[in-house]
């Protein structure tokens, strides 16, 4: 009887040991395609133009195809303007390392671009945010980049 008790009792003690180290992982996987809706709606983007053409983002952000589940973009429809929210979906977070880094060098082709082109757009470069949840991640560059990011992060609460 008492290895009996012993052996339920050491069953149940892995239990709660496994229980209490099991990592809580976020089960909220929002549409990238809402969450840009939502930014549409609070943040300002001269003109905006949704752009969900594959081809088109992959090419603008040199991005590998197979990292990304979904993706989205906000772009100032005239051209003329340096604002842009592109929000993705990897097919796993250990690959927002390297979509983090074609985020980054975006920001360095926009620079280039909108140093001598609109020099008042450098501001938004500037202050141009990077934001990271779950397998998610999103680039704001924009007037008020902090709406942006406010509005990516409420997506993921319940």
């Amino acid at each position: 009887m008492k290895k009996l008790l012993a052996m339920i009792l050491s069953t149940l003690m892995g239990l709660a040991i496994l229980t209490g180290c099991s990592k809580q992982e976020n089960s909220i996987q929002p549409a990238v395609d809402s969450m840009a809706a939502t930014i549409v709606q609070t943040v300002e983007i001269p003109q905006v133009t949704t752009i969900d053409d594959a081809d088109t983002i992959l090419t603008m952000y040199d991005l590998d195809a197979s990292k990304i589940a979904e993706m989205v973009l906000l772009k100032s429809g005239n051209g003329a303007n340096a604002d842009e929210v592109i929000i993705i979906k990897s097919n796993d977070a250990a690959d927002l390392g390297a979509i983090e880094e074609a985020l980054k060098l975006r920001i360095t082709v926009l620079t280039d671009l909108f140093a001598d082109y609109n020099a008042e757009d450098m501001p938004k470069i500037k202050n141009a945010e990077i934001v990271k949840e779950g397998n998610y991640i999103m680039l704001a560059v924009c007037a008020d980049p902090n709406s942006a990011v406010d509005m990516f992060k409420a997506s993921f609460k319940e």
